[in-house]
């Protein structure tokens, strides 16, 4: 046994002998007769260990000032100049706001998902093309990730329904609102989204909206196969509709401007009828619109704190065509200058035309330079169809045939240059067009299958 333990049992163990404490020194030991702890670092201790070492400190009735300048010295003679610096500035007289220095060290809070209102909702769903399952899809995906910032669907549809002028009526052959309950809900809902400009500023009162309108027809519209109690052919529409441009007080400062007046984009359709574009569709609708608009009253538009605004409308008639104004014009023919009344005959005299009297009302529609576009167009291409023989009428089969060859190698040579082009083409119209372009240029099925054979 004992050779077993020689190894440890030779070995040296130091044993510490503490001398005994001198006079006015305190004993080490504890009263059970083992070495007492060492103090632990100030900043590890409990909270009431701290106040019970800084008793003494707070005993001798030093002021805030008097014991932060001494933790200030203290730092600096441990070398924490930076926090000594701290202390410094946050006790002077000059110094930054305390809660300042106390909210630079804490950190702003955590943002938070902010939720979309619903009318932000619905400006998102449109602006996207977003389908309703799509909308909900994207809601619960968000909610998965700890974002629910949409709101439920049926708040958007709330929403929707607020945007919805009352008055509507919808039959199978159409529908139509009155122009005074359009116009009502149009400068409701215009503001409504302006209501902080008209609230910080001296708005208050009285505003004036203006709006455009018009009416025109469109064929070739999709034919949809549902069952119709009246017989209604959809292919065609006449369509009347009126554009909010400019929201104003009566000094002229703008409240609201369009920022696209040219565009679809704030059009508000008026009515709608499935019927053919005529001249006694055209003056029909005129006149009851003139009626409606000469007989409007101003909109009354209740906002929050009790501020009542009172909107006044001004409305011009600018959205037709040539064909539009020549109707309401009782010009008959179509090559009759609507504003001059000059001929076909009598346009080559220059002086002619300008001497001719021009009365107000020709002119208080305004000019669509869209159409003289479309026009200068046809008449390039009908002088380019008739080069060959430079004359306007194609009298003769020879003539005919000329220019049908080339109307089909100007417009197939176009259609090249357009596909090929960086111009963005209506692919869907591009599509129609190519297929009855080759129908023409090409000959029918069955002269393919015999000329193969």
């Amino acid at each position: 046994m004992l050779d077993k333990h020689a190894i440890w049992l030779l070995e040296s163990v130091p044993v510490a002998i503490l001398a005994p404490p001198a006079p006015g020194q305190d004993d080490p030991m504890d009263g059970r007769g083992r070495p007492s702890q060492m103090p632990a670092a100030f900043t590890l201790v409990s909270s009431p260990t701290r106040r019970r070492n800084v008793s003494q400190l707070l005993d001798q009735g030093f002021t805030g000032e008097q014991l932060a300048y001494a933790a200030q010295m203290t730092l600096r003679k441990e070398g924490r100049k930076t926090e000594a610096d701290i202390i410094k500035k946050v006790i002077a007289a000059d110094g930054p706001d305390p809660t300042v220095v106390q909210a630079s060290y804490r950190g702003s809070p955590p943002s938070l998902p902010k939720t979309l209102s619903a009318d932000e909702a619905l400006v998102l769903l449109f602006n996207t093309n977003m389908t309703r399952a799509a909308y909900q899809e994207v809601r619960e995906t968000s909610k998965d990730h700890v974002a629910d910032i949409f709101p439920p669907y049926n708040f958007v549809l709330d929403a929707k329904k607020r945007c919805h002028p009352a008055g509507v009526v919808v039959d199978d052959r159409g529908a139509s609102v009155p122009v005074q309950q359009l116009l009502d809900h149009t400068a409701s809902r215009l503001c409504t989204l302006q209501e902080s400009v008209i609230q910080s500023s001296a708005a208050q009162g009285s505003l004036i909206l203006t709006s455009k309108y018009g009416f025109d027809g469109a064929t070739g519209q999709q034919v949809y196969r549902h069952r119709q109690s009246t017989d209604v052919d959809d292919s065609t529409m006449f369509l009347a509709s009126m554009v909010p441009l400019r929201l104003r007080t009566e000094d002229g400062r703008v409240i609201w401007a369009n920022p696209k007046p040219n565009s679809t984009f704030f059009c508000r359709p008026i009515s709608f009828i499935f019927e053919k574009e005529s001249k006694e569709l055209t003056t029909a609708t005129y006149v009851q619109l003139q009626q409606e608009v000469e007989s409007l009253t101003p909109s009354v538009v209740q906002l929050a704190n009790d501020v009542t605004i009172s909107v006044r409308h001004e409305m011009t008639l600018t959205m037709i065509d040539g064909k539009v104004h020549n109707a309401i014009q009782d010009i008959r023919s179509q090559q009759v200058c609507s504003i001059c009344r000059a001929k076909p005959s009598e346009m080559n005299n220059i002086d002619g035309v300008l001497a001719r009297p021009i009365a107000g009302d020709r002119t208080q529609h305004g000019i669509s330079t869209l159409h003289c576009w479309i026009r200068s167009m046809e008449m390039f291409l009908h002088i380019a169809y008739r080069l060959p023989f430079c004359e306007w009428q194609a009298r003769g089969e020879e003539k005919q045939r000329i220019v049908k060859e080339q109307k089909q190698r100007i417009q197939t040579d176009y259609l090249l240059r357009a596909a090929s082009s960086n111009f963005h083409l209506d692919e869907e119209r591009f599509g129609v067009y190519a297929v009855e372009t080759a129908r023409m240029l090409l000959p029918p099925p069955r002269c393919v299958l015999q000329l193969a054979n």
